[in-house]
């Protein structure tokens, strides 16, 4: 059977990863759109093989570009089904990653440096409640 060879195939590079990701070695990403012969079944054939885990989460962006990413935890620590979707809802990738947590959800210095500026004021409205 076709889709099992497929699916056989991605496991092995996910395994592969993630014995290296165990080692200290570093994340990885299998980008589904580019795996030959991953068609519907052995699409869903691997969705169901990798199963569901604890944690998923989704962002929509905020940069003026209507996207929205959902990472998923499978029933594998450290493998993230992640898709992006842009505005109309269209799949626009899909990729597995072999990670502790998957990086799109990672905040950037520069929007840790504006919550802490952003933060301040706040900071500041307490002191002078507690002030009075």
């Amino acid at each position: 059977m076709r889709e099992e060879k497929v699916v056989r195939h991605v496991l092995l590079q996910v395994e592969a990863a993630l014995d290296q990701l165990g080692k200290g070695g570093s994340p990885s990403t299998i980008d589904l759109r580019q795996v030959p012969g991953l068609e519907a079944k052995a699409y869903q054939l691997l969705k169901s093989r990798l199963g569901s885990g604890e944690v998923s989460a989704s962002i929509a962006t905020s940069d003026g570009v209507a996207e929205t990413v959902r990472a998923a935890e499978t029933a594998f620590s450290g493998v993230w089904w992640i898709t992006h979707h842009n505005g109309a809802g269209d799949t626009v990738t899909e990729q597995i990653e072999i990670c502790p947590f998957p990086a799109i959800f990672a905040a950037h210095p520069e929007e840790i440096r504006d919550s802490a500026v952003r933060l301040g004021p706040l900071c500041n409205q307490n002191a002078e409640v507690e002030a009075s």
